[in-house]
């Protein structure tokens, strides 16, 4: 089974690319891919791989990581083929909420004083922060 793997170190140096590419080598992946009919040569991206083995998916993720793993453990690596995609140190996607509109942050409502100066958290915005006094009178002003 054909196996592609990906794996981004992100801020990395060209000089850390060319070492991971010599350890997914050695643990027989490769960057050069051969079109089916012609025979022309290809290179795969920066950090793009491929290998052919009987292995399961799980298989190939632990080769990808003993290759990626020492020379950064940062390393993001995502492996597909099969009837499976894993992947590994992938940062958790968070899905985005609407931003609620100036005009519902600036209405009347029991639970805001904005008499204190102290700043609030907006829940979609997450840890920042809005101090909104100055601001709020603004507006309301108008």
């Amino acid at each position: 089974m054909q196996y592609m793997v990906r794996v981004e170190i992100h801020n990395a140096s060209r000089e850390t690319y060319d070492r991971l590419h010599s350890a997914m080598e050695a643990e027989s992946f490769s960057r050069t891919l051969t079109a089916d009919g012609t025979g022309k040569k290809s290179h795969m991206p920066i950090g793009a791989y491929w290998t052919e083995t009987s292995s399961d998916a799980w298989t190939v993720m632990e080769a990808a990581k003993r290759a990626a793993l020492p020379i950064h453990a940062g390393a993001e690596i995502v492996v597909c083929g099969g009837p499976r995609l894993v992947f590994y140190n992938c940062p958790e996607y968070v899905e985005p909420r609407p931003f609620a509109s100036l005009a519902n942050l600036l209405a009347p409502q029991p639970n805001l004083d904005f008499s204190s100066g102290h700043a609030f958290t907006l829940p979609t915005i997450g840890p920042q922060t809005l101090a909104l006094r100055g601001l709020a009178d603004f507006y309301r002003s108008r």
